[in-house]
């Protein structure tokens, strides 16, 4: 809520630095983080979304927020940009500390959305997309309305590419970006998620972009969902159109209300140097759709041939992971990386609102982690226990898994796991609703 707690919902996002002696807890409300990003004005939700990446080329991770209710600073409402969205880059640096408040314009750089209603900063990534060697920005604004903005609600998704040089403001309604996306049809609402990496493997990443309320082949699924992959080149720029169905894959759900594309990622699963694909599909049914809203996640091993469409309906995915229980929302959330040291990414899925009825847990949510094998099976059923370590929220409804991240966060060389439980209630749950993040140390296995 701002600086003592004055700005109501205007979010803040917080960095907690890796340590080779991490442990113990982090208070917020005292302070025990390192640095702190603040939202701007009451309502503008910063922190929904966060990423990393080195966006100005100085070798140091840059921090990314999106605030997607963000209004003008001019203005907002007279200005006519009431949730048109911002997203911000706070440059990384040896002595990032204190607060950033984006009030007082202290971040380092911003994107602003066009116009009011098209929640830039809903979705955020980073990557190398035009292979110069420095990350670039991928940021969606939802809400926005394609072309003349005659598309009420398909979404755009835009590119700005990263350099030394970044600086000040761009504002995607001058057309300040590099590459604007444009969602195919009214109502997709591209996009709900964005990420990258290079699944073509001809090292130069590739744009990933989820849009779960889309409806599939001709329209015909409602809320199956989709995903898109733009291949990254030296010349990403102008306008694509999803529209025309050409220059990039798309990818369906297998049924209406499947929701692929709720979260998606890129991760070398397969060990064959090229990173393959990692979508969920939250809401579907599991084997013969016999297990109501189970969740699944899809692996599509990457390629320098992929396909212009891949229908999950037509099972062309390499991999399907089938959440246990109905209800369970496998693929809520997703993470890769070596979590046992083998040298191969493993994959991680959350399931918010599995529950633990065994020990009288409901909603307690879980994290699943699948240790990526030699040779995949065609499907990995979680009710089959076989998955390799569940991880159990600790209270009923906390929802762990709903947020999920991978990485080395104190030095040994192997992925850790990063879980947050949206509606875990704080220290001796004195906190309703508070939520809760963890950090689970991995190890190496032995041979």
């Amino acid at each position: 809520s701002g600086q003592d707690n004055a700005r109501n919902n205007a979010g803040e996002a917080y960095v907690i630095l890796g340590s080779s002696d991490l442990g113990g807890t982090v208070d917020i409300s005292k302070n025990h983080q390192d640095f702190t990003v603040v939202g701007a004005a009451p309502g503008d939700n910063l922190g929904f979304v966060v990423a990393s990446g080195d966006v100005n080329g100085d070798g140091i991770d840059d921090v990314l927020v999106g605030a997607r209710f963000a209004g003008s600073f001019e203005g907002g409402l007279e200005s006519g940009l009431i949730n048109a969205g911002e997203a911000y880059v706070i440059f990384g640096s040896p002595d990032l500390s204190g607060t950033v408040d984006t009030a007082l314009g202290e971040q380092d750089f911003t994107v602003q959305g066009a116009k009011g209603g098209d929640f830039l900063g809903y979705a955020l990534a980073t990557g190398d997309v035009s292979g110069d060697g420095v990350d670039d920005i991928i940021v969606a604004a939802p809400g926005a309305d394609g072309p003349d903005n005659a598309r009420s609600g398909a979404g755009e998704a835009y590119v700005v590419l990263g350099s030394p040089e970044l600086t000040g403001t761009i504002d995607v309604g001058q057309d300040q970006q590099n590459l604007t996306i444009l969602g195919a049809v009214a109502d997709d609402f591209l996009a709900n998620f964005a990420a990258s990496g290079d699944v073509n493997g001809d090292g130069i990443d590739d744009i990933l972009l989820g849009t779960h309320m889309a409806d599939g082949p001709d329209n015909q699924r409602r809320d199956a969902g989709e995903a898109y992959v733009i291949l990254g080149a030296s010349d990403l720029e102008g306008t694509l159109d999803l529209a025309s169905g050409k220059g990039f894959l798309t990818i369906w759900g297998a049924d209406a209300n499947d929701w692929l594309g709720f979260y998606l990622i890129a991760a070398d699963v397969n060990g064959d140097g090229t990173d393959d694909l990692i979508v969920g599909a939250r809401n579907a049914d599991g084997l013969n759709n016999a297990r109501n809203n189970c969740g699944e996640v899809h692996l599509i091993f990457g390629s320098a041939n992929l396909p212009s469409t891949l229908d999950m309906a037509q099972e062309l995915q390499d991999v399907t992971l089938i959440g246990a229980n109905q209800g369970d929302l496998l693929g809520h959330s997703l993470a890769a990386g070596d979590i046992n040291g083998d040298g191969l990414a493993d994959v991680l899925a959350g399931a918010p609102t599995a529950g633990a009825a065994a020990i009288g847990r409901h909603k307690v949510g879980e994290i699943l982690v699948f240790f990526s094998p030699e040779q995949w099976p065609t499907t990995v059923d979680a009710a089959l226990g076989k998955h390799d370590v569940a991880i159990l929220g600790a209270e009923t409804e906390d929802e762990l898994g709903f947020s999920l991240a991978s990485g080395d966060v104190n030095g040994d060389g192997i992925a850790d796991v990063i879980g947050g439980a949206l509606l875990a209630d704080g220290p001796k749950n004195a906190r309703l609703d508070g939520g809760e993040a963890y950090v689970f140390l991995s190890e190496q296995q032995a041979e």
